[in-house]
């Protein structure tokens, strides 16, 4: 754990805290720092959350705190726990690392098609490594952009998994009709749960794989043209294809946090399954 380092602070306790449950508010944080024994008072915890805040350590959402994803990025040479990686991807590289962090990683794409890419390679290469083992993967999207412009693909994909001990459960917050005939498409397949329409406190898009916890972040004008497409298209037989193409393929830097660590992934996979 990054902030199993040094001195046990006041602001290494909240990141600890924070790390394994997460929202909380400031009385809860103070409360558990008060329980495991160190002696400090509120006002000083609740300073060094407000401190944190201002740094962009953490989040601050509906008067609960979690630790901001992007605050991984800008700790790498304070800590040397985080490893970034913007090297070319290549179909034989396109999971090589990923599954030996010894705490995070850091991956650029440039497009949603490659990043997709990426995403089907690593899924196969976990059934691949675990072989009939039980694997529980987990999504918390705006909405399952990849899943429709590759709908062609999935009968395969699943009908294979089926076979391989998999478990898929997706949340989608957007109830489109595109959005809701995906789900009738994925939801056909006895490997898949899929719920629309969610309202969850995380607001963001994140995938669990056992250990290892994916954070999605996705430019805001990119998602904002994805917002309106979803928005606009009535049916998949309606769908402007070359538009969604595009999009797909339109050139943009795409962000992957991977975070390899059991007790936030058992966290994140809770969660989603809390839903269905």
């Amino acid at each position: 754990m990054i902030t199993h380092i040094g001195k046990k602070s006041t602001r290494a306790q909240i990141l600890d805290i924070l790390t394994e449950d997460f929202p909380l508010t400031a009385k809860k944080i103070y409360n558990k720092i008060k329980n495991s024994g160190h002696s400090v008072t509120y006002h000083a915890v609740y300073d060094r959350i407000s401190e944190m805040v201002k740094e962009g350590v953490l989040i601050k959402r509906d008067l609960q705190y979690l630790i901001d994803p992007k605050w991984i990025v800008q700790i790498n040479n304070q800590l040397n726990k985080i490893m970034i990686k913007y090297s070319p991807l290549s179909d034989d590289k396109m999971y090589k690392g990923i599954r030996d962090l010894s705490s995070a990683s850091v991956m650029t794409f440039h497009s949603m098609k490659e990043m997709g890419e990426y995403i089907r390679n690593y899924k196969y290469a976990i059934l691949n490594e675990q072989e009939g083992q039980k694997v529980t993967i987990c999504w918390l999207v705006d909405h399952m952009v990849a899943a429709v412009a590759n709908l062609g693909d999935k009968p395969i994909y699943y009908e294979t998994t089926k076979q391989k001990n998999l478990t898929h459960y997706t949340l989608v917050r957007g109830k489109s009709p595109l959005d809701k005939a995906i789900q009738t498409f994925y939801n056909k397949f006895t490997v898949t749960r899929t719920k629309i329409g969610v309202k969850d406190k995380l607001q963001i898009n994140v995938g669990t794989y056992n250990d290892t916890v994916l954070i999605f972040m996705i430019p805001h004008n990119l998602t904002d043209e994805i917002e309106k497409f979803f928005k606009a298209t009535k049916s998949i037989e309606k769908m402007n294809i070359i538009k969604l193409n595009k999009l797909y393929n339109k050139k943009s830097k795409i962000h992957i946090i991977a975070i390899k660590e059991h007790a936030f992934a058992e966290y994140v996979r809770e969660y989603i399954r809390s839903f269905f």
